[in-house]
């Protein structure tokens, strides 16, 4: 499967924990990890939701989340890269599911499921006399 069909593209993905990379770097600064925290999980939020990546559906999204920022938000293991590594797992079981959907599409396609659409094509050719 292309990269075409993803939500989240590789680039993408990298992308997006340079910049939770940053908060985490920015978390570093006394006073600012729960200011950064909640700014770093925000913007990543807003832009997984352009990407249609809803943390809700998948409990392991939803896990992710909510214990990088309980490690963001306890002050002796605030340095620990928690938005990164929520942002990586995210990223990375959204790649899963778009590959089990495409999956399920091939599946579905070469056992005749959606057959109409297959022959179609095929309809307009002439028998050789």
């Amino acid at each position: 499967m292309g990269e075409e069909n993803q939500r989240i593209t590789s680039g993408t993905k990298y992308l997006m924990m340079g910049v939770a990379l940053f908060f985490d770097v920015l978390s570093l600064v006394p006073g600012l990890n729960v200011i950064t925290a909640f700014l770093g999980y925000g913007t990543i939020w807003f832009w997984f939701l352009t990407k249609n990546v809803v943390f809700t559906k998948n409990p392991k999204m939803v896990k992710s989340v909510l214990g990088g920022l309980a490690i963001e938000m306890l002050p002796f293991f605030s340095w620990l890269p928690a938005i990164t590594r929520s942002v990586w797992r995210i990223a990375t079981l959204s790649q899963i599911e778009d590959r089990k959907a495409a999956m399920k599409s091939n599946l579905k396609l070469t056992r005749g499921g959606d057959r109409g659409n297959l022959h179609s094509a095929n309809s307009g050719l002439k028998k050789a006399a």
